[in-house]
């Protein structure tokens, strides 16, 4: 009898050490987060920026340099919400004559100066692209000089173009054998430098 009552008690112990230990490898989990918790720990990236958020104008009076003009397109963020641009705007000269308004020469070309970056704008901010015209020293037969009313601009990322009104000298020449007349610069952080 006495041996009974040994063994029930060795195995009622050896359930309250098992239930124990069990309990203490529970409770040294982490609790799991709700779902919504999860989620929301993830930040949404900031979405690029749009037309309809974004103003673009000639930031100020045109620099003339020894080489040429320098155009400095602003970009603004108009929208509540941060937004981002990352590269290169779409640059030509345009002609306002007519119904629709013509390209004038050959687009702009990438200038490498400065390093294309991700530029975040938040509410009311601005960043700038600068676009330098030369004709200067190009012979009449090659560039076909005439009088631009100004550029036209098409943010990084979107299609639809916005027309700055400034006449500017311009290459009517288009074509592989035209020259490069226009270049413009990746987008940087801020307002431009004089």
């Amino acid at each position: 009898m006495r041996a009974a009552v040994r063994l029930a008690w060795r195995g009622t112990a050896v359930l309250a050490f098992g239930a124990t230990a069990a309990l203490a490898v529970i409770s040294n989990k982490p609790a799991l987060a709700p779902a919504a918790i999860i989620t929301a720990s993830h930040a949404q990236p900031t979405p690029k920026c749009t037309l309809h958020g974004l103003a673009i104008s000639l930031a100020s009076a045109p620099q003339t340099r020894p080489a040429g003009t320098r155009y400095p397109v602003e970009f603004t963020n108009t929208s509540a919400a941060p937004c981002t641009l990352t590269g290169f705007p779409q640059v030509a000269a345009y002609d306002a004559r007519g119904a629709a308004y013509a390209q004038v020469g050959n687009a702009a070309v990438q200038a490498d100066s400065v390093t294309a970056r991700r530029v975040v704008l938040g509410p009311g901010a601005s960043a700038h692209s600068d676009v330098d015209l030369s004709i200067i020293g190009l012979p009449q037969k090659a560039c076909k000089k005439v009088t631009a009313a100004g550029l036209r601009v098409i943010a990084p990322g979107e299609t639809t173009p916005r027309y700055l009104r400034h006449k500017m000298s311009a290459c009517s020449a288009r074509g592989p054998q035209a020259p490069a007349y226009l270049r413009v610069r990746a987008v940087q952080a801020g307002q431009p430098r004089p």
